[in-house]
């Protein structure tokens, strides 16, 4: 029987971050600490077909050999946090909003391989409401690359004099159709239920009094938990692709949303939709690609 290591090897205790990231928030920052750390991590992790299968499930996705991109996400995610609590991070943990996330995946990685994974974190630029920067993420298998992936985040009302200028937006337009091609009904729970299959623990998807003092009315449902779910429900091509997805409002739980997938022509991007079915608002737009 093959041995299978779950997660990272020294996986990240959630109440650790959150209470160093809490005392972050009142102590003066250092000047020279102005700029983002130019050091990566990694970690390798062979594929659990029981994890595996238990995210497959929660984002509604078939359980087979090839794993849900979303869940190749996840090993990223405890490295970046990682990063982002490192002393000399310039930029506070908590109050980030994850604004874009798109995943090249070069072939399909399979359950029981093992994925050396490594993340930086790119310079940052200068937004219109603060500082945005990228977490850069490789997975390789036996020396070669399989997937790559950058998720930009924004630190609202955050401004760096180190910042490189500001990067020109490409808004996408949305317009809700008068029928989604499906709706999905999303409980309260979702948060908990996914922050198992994730690793996500933060607190504004958990806890509605956390949510409310980040300013939402209830807790909200994880970006990526909309985007994976949309993946799965837009069937995307067998081998490579490049998975993009922009994240608008966010999802207040519980929730009713309208999905849809749109410009479905052989060969070109197939683009997708989830959105409020109350007023119409995207939570998330995104695009299924061939590889380049």
């Amino acid at each position: 029987m093959p041995k299978f290591t779950r997660g990272v090897p020294q996986p990240i205790n959630t109440g650790a971050v959150l209470g160093k990231t809490l005392l972050r928030q009142f102590k003066k920052r250092p000047h020279s600490y102005a700029h983002m750390p130019t050091r990566s991590v990694e970690s390798t992790t062979t594929l659990d077909p029981v994890e595996v299968a238990a995210f497959h499930r929660v984002v509604e996705a078939p359980v087979t050999d090839a794993v849900h991109p979303g869940y190749l996400h996840k090993l990223g995610f405890p490295l970046a946090m990682q990063l982002m609590t490192d002393p000399g991070f310039p930029l506070p943990l908590l109050g980030l909003v994850h604004i874009v996330n798109r995943f090249s995946l070069h072939r399909p990685v399979l359950i029981g391989e093992t994925v050396t994974t490594s993340v930086r974190i790119g310079q940052a630029r200068k937004h219109r409401k603060g500082t945005e920067f990228d977490v850069l993420v490789t997975g390789d298998v036996d020396g070669g690359t399989v997937f790559e992936e950058t998720a930009t985040y924004l630190a609202v009302g955050k401004h760096l004099s180190s910042a490189e200028a500001e990067r020109e937006e490409a808004r996408s337009e949305f317009e809700a159709p008068g029928v989604p091609s499906s709706i999905w009904k999303l409980p309260r729970s979702i948060g908990p239920t996914y922050a198992k299959v994730s690793g996500d623990y933060n607190p504004i998807h958990l806890n509605p009094l956390a949510a409310k003092a980040f300013g939402f009315p209830a807790s909200i449902a994880h970006g990526m938990y909309t985007a994976s779910r949309a993946l799965s429900a837009a069937q995307a091509p067998a081998g490579g692709y490049v998975w993009g997805a922009q994240f608008a409002k966010p999802v207040i739980l519980p929730a009713r949303v309208g999905f849809g997938v749109f410009d479905d022509h052989e060969g070109a991007a197939r683009r997708y939709a989830v959105w409020s079915v109350k007023n119409g608002k995207p939570h998330v737009l995104g695009s299924i690609a061939p590889l380049s």
